[in-house]
């Protein structure tokens, strides 16, 4: 898995703090895009695993 990015601030204004929050709420999504396929592809591997020992 790769890791997820985290964008750095180099702003000096508030309106550059602003623009930051928003880069950063953006990695944040993708981050968490990426966490939710692995959780769902582990969750998927656990259930296949179930199924074949319940008879």
């Amino acid at each position: 898995m790769t890791q997820c990015e985290i964008p750095k601030f180099t702003g000096a204004t508030w309106s550059d703090s602003a623009l930051y929050a928003m880069t950063l709420k953006q990695a944040l999504r993708i981050c968490k895009g990426r966490l939710d396929e692995v959780i769902q592809w582990r969750n998927s591997q656990i259930n296949s695993r179930y199924r074949k020992e319940v008879p």
